[in-house]
């Protein structure tokens, strides 16, 4: 069954692999749907009674319906590893580098703080640390598959869930406490002001929850740091910290060896363009256990065309979970008419 997500960014679609079909009912004066310019659905009208039209934007007049094909550029039907090689067609555009730009707050030695520019790698496909996690992966493949891009993405996806842990918080900021906890004495290590004394975080304001924080005695610095971390979350102090930290790249997570989902799909993005498979990034909503803003992949696989990747949850094509990856879709969820989906046989 098709999910349909409201959120404050736009309505985001799950499409199951069954389903291609869209009717919308305007039942009401007011009601409207209006598709987003950046949705990555194919949307086909295929006919309408009732209906006006403006650009993207449909309303009843007052009532009315429409019906659509919507479909994904993407493959979703059985794939045949074997039968793969790489595009011969040009995709330079999938195989570079991206970077970040924009301003972090930076703390000096003092504590004071600053707005600073800065210039990050995104997808680094040439750092030392991402070629040669590469090679490493390539090498382990047997003769006759070290180029097929569905056995190097499945390679990678394996290295990733075998070397990289998943971390709702920046790996920036919990390497920070991590140090700061190893620098304390043992009767200061779980006292948060302590912790936070010996950080870049120590002269942040509106910090008055702190006192709510209580850590358990752990032994083990990097666990007694993810628990602060979660109970920073619990008592709305993290967010605080996130301006300092930007978005992590693909080499930085491989060396750090931790990441968000956003991470995690920049390191498989860059190792997979580092072996020459056209990648790009897909920005959702995910649904299931975990819930909310997610990142995922699509590579590219001659002669099938792009296929869909999950490197944080370990999912390949055909292992891929439709229903649980919601693709940006409507501007509005406001006034929605009643939308059916449905098969339509070609």
């Amino acid at each position: 069954m098709a999910s349909l997500i409201v959120t404050d960014n736009g309505v985001y679609l799950a499409q199951p692999r069954n389903l291609n079909g869209l009717a919308i009912e305007f039942e009401e004066p007011g009601q409207y749907i209006k598709f987003h310019e950046k949705n990555e659905f194919i949307v086909g009208l295929l006919g309408s009674r009732g209906v006006s039209v403006s650009g993207r934007e449909y309303r009843g007049s007052p009532v009315g319906r429409a019906e659509f094909r919507v479909s994904l550029p993407f493959y979703r039907d059985r794939l045949y590893p074997d039968l793969m090689k790489q595009a011969q067609v040009d995709m330079s555009g999938f195989l570079g580098e991206e970077f970040y730009e924009g301003e972090i707050l930076v703390f000096n030695s003092s504590g004071t703080a600053s707005d600073t520019k800065i210039r990050w790698p995104k997808i680094d496909t040439s750092s030392d640390i991402v070629k040669s996690t590469a090679k490493r992966i390539q090498d382990e493949l047997p003769e006759g598959k070290k180029e097929n891009p569905y056995y190097l993405v499945e390679g990678i996806v394996y290295w990733i869930r075998n070397n990289i842990e998943y971390m709702g918080s920046h790996p920036n900021i919990l390497q920070e406490f991590i140090r700061a906890i190893d620098s304390l004495p043992d009767d200061e290590r779980c006292n948060p002001r302590s912790i936070l004394s010996r950080t870049m975080f120590k002269n942040i304001e509106n910090m008055e929850n702190l006192d709510k924080v209580r850590l358990p005695t752990i032994k083990d610095s990097r666990e007694l740091a993810k628990e602060f971390v979660e109970q920073l979350i619990e008592h709305n102090m993290y967010s605080l910290m996130f301006y300092v930290a930007p978005e992590e790249g693909g080499s930085e997570v491989i060396k750090s060896r931790a990441g968000k989902c956003s991470g995690i799909n920049n390191a498989f993005t860059s190792l997979a363009r580092s072996l020459g498979v056209p990648t790009r990034e897909i920005k959702g909503h995910a649904l299931g256990k975990f819930v909310g803003p997610h990142a995922w992949s699509v590579s590219y696989m001659h002669p099938y065309g792009w296929v869909e990747v999950d490197p944080t949850f370990g999912q390949v094509g055909e292992d891929f979970d439709c229903d649980t990856h919601a693709y940006l879709f409507l501007e509005d969820g406001r006034n929605l008419p009643k939308l059916r989906y449905g098969k339509i046989k070609s």
